[in-house]
C-alpha cells in the first residue's frame, strides 16, 4: 500500500437506513484523495448509502487479482427484501453477480424479467 494510505481512509458513515429507503448519494468527503496503487489510480465520484443485501467472492488468479482480491455484488430495493433473498440464490462468476435460481430448486417467485424489472424500478 501507499504510505499515505497506512492511517487508512476516512470514510464519513452515514446514520442507518430502513430497508426500503431509497439509495443516498453524497459528495466526495473534503480532502479525499485518489487511491493511487501501482497498476492504477482510483478516483473517488461519491459517496453512497442504502440499504442493502452485500454478497462477496474472492478472486486469486486473474487479471484484476493484482488491484483487487475481493469482488461485491450488492442487490437493493426488491431484490433485498427479506422474503425474496430467502428463496433466491444468488452467486458471483467471472466478477459478475446474479441470480443462480432458488434455494430449494422450486420455482422462481417471479420470472428473472420482473425480477430484473422490479431492480430497475427500485434503484
Amino acid at each position: 500500500m501507499p504510505a499515505y494510505l497506512n492511517g487508512g481512509v476516512d470514510c464519513s458513515q452515514f446514520p442507518p437506513m430502513a430497508m426500503g429507503d431509497e439509495p443516498l448519494q453524497t459528495e466526495v468527503p473534503t480532502g479525499m484523495q485518489p487511491f493511487v496503487l501501482p497498476k492504477v489510480k482510483l478516483t473517488p465520484l461519491a459517496g453512497f448509502s442504502m440499504p442493502a443485501r452485500v454478497h462477496r467472492a474472492s478472486y486469486l488468479d486473474d487479471e484484476p487479482a493484482s488491484i483487487s482480491t475481493t469482488d461485491w455484488f450488492v442487490v437493493w430495493g426488491v431484490m433485498a427484501n427479506e422474503k425474496v433473498v430467502k428463496c433466491l440464490k444468488f452467486e458471483q462468476r467471472a466478477r459478475f453477480g446474479g441470480i443462480a435460481g432458488t434455494k430449494d430448486g422450486g420455482s422462481m417467485p417471479y420470472s428473472y424479467d420482473d425480477m430484473y424489472l422490479m431492480l430497475r424500478m427500485s434503484i
